[in-house]
């Protein structure tokens, strides 16, 4: 976590998004969070300056732990919950630094406008044995809502929006629920801001600049799943694109994507936090032996683990997180633009 670290400065703004698994209500059975737990969270979240983070639960008592750990200079907003199985009981929320971010009095869940609402198909329960399957579709919001927040940082000035999209199942019409959210999503962000007539301009005459990020369930670099998000103008920072900072066996769920009009906006770099090299490690499985459970609460038999090694591997994540925080390194500092543009020289190339 080091060399993060020492990439903060007050030029630069380091956003993230992390999906903490289940925080933290332990209904999968693995046991409570350790209070040790909290710390290394608050430790992680305190290597940025902005972070979206998913999965937090009804009950804030826990996440409230983490807030007083981070300190005084640490806020946080946070959506209600969104009712119905699809919403899960969670929340989103955006945590940041107030030394380095600063909320500019703007949030709110996106709801699709009528005739814009996500198309899902689902078969029809037979109403006669021996007639054919009926295909029903249904006009339908996001399954959790997604979540926008207006933020500056320094010289940076864009709208955030977290999102945790439905997932389903790995093919047929839910498969097709989980990209048309991801395209609806973008779609819904490309046309306000194309729409330049109805938005508030900065003195540059730049439109809101939008940055989506959170988990979206992609599957891989080269699925549909990615050519939604990528879509309308949308492009994920080359920085962290593809595999570039996925290590053998990392899932590509969580992503980042901009879509800035603003030609002073620059990414100066990205990455993966595995945390699992510094915290609840594989060589730590004999300090936590007494503690993981003797048997895998799994309900599933196929995801079921039979070896210490393997429960160890699956308990952490219900201490951290089956997700690693992902990041990159925005640019903020734009005095150099302004100074060039008072004395009327060219402005500096990014």
């Amino acid at each position: 976590m080091s060399p993060l670290r020492e990439r903060k400065c007050d030029a630069t703004l380091l956003l993230a998004t992390w999906n903490i698994r289940d925080f933290d209500s332990n209904k999968f059975g693995y046991g409570p969070r350790r209070k040790e737990s909290f710390y290394y969270i608050a430790e992680m979240i305190s290597c940025f300056d902005l972070v979206a983070v998913q999965e937090i639960n009804r009950d804030l008592r826990p996440w409230e732990k983490v807030m007083a750990i981070l300190g005084r200079e640490w806020d946080y907003i946070a959506t209600d919950t969104t009712e119905g199985s699809g919403g899960n009981g969670e929340r989103m929320v955006f945590v940041y630094n107030k030394e380095k971010v600063w909320f500019r009095k703007i949030a709110g869940e996106i709801v699709l406008p009528e005739g814009q609402q996500i198309v899902a198909k689902s078969k029809k329960k037979r109403t006669d044995e021996g007639d054919p399957d009926e295909v029903e579709e249904k006009q339908l919001q996001f399954a959790r809502s997604p979540f926008l927040v207006a933020f500056q940082s320094g010289w940076f000035r864009f709208s955030l929006c977290t999102a945790h999209l439905y997932y389903g199942a790995a093919s047929g019409p839910a498969l097709e629920r989980r990209i048309a959210e991801i395209q609806k999503l973008v779609e819904f962000f490309a046309e306000r801001q194309d729409d330049a007539s109805k938005q508030e301009k900065d003195r540059h005459g730049v439109v809101e600049n939008y940055i989506i990020l959170g988990d979206f369930n992609v599957v891989s670099p080269e699925h549909k799943t990615m050519a939604a998000l990528k879509s309308n103008g949308f492009e994920v920072p080359d920085a962290i694109d593809g595999d570039k900072v996925r290590q053998l066996g990392d899932h590509f769920y969580d992503q980042i994507a901009v879509r800035v009009n603003d030609a002073r906006f620059k990414v100066l770099g990205g990455g993966i936090l595995h945390m699992y090299e510094d915290v609840f490690t594989d060589d730590d499985l004999a300090l936590y032996a007494d503690v993981i459970p003797a048997v895998d609460p799994e309900k599933d038999t196929a995801f079921k683990a039979n070896t210490p090694e393997g429960i160890y591997r699956k308990w952490r994540t219900w201490q951290m997180s089956d997700h690693h925080p992902l990041w990159i390194e925005v640019a903020t500092d734009y005095s150099d633009h302004y100074l060039s543009e008072i004395v009327g020289e060219p402005v500096p190339t990014p």
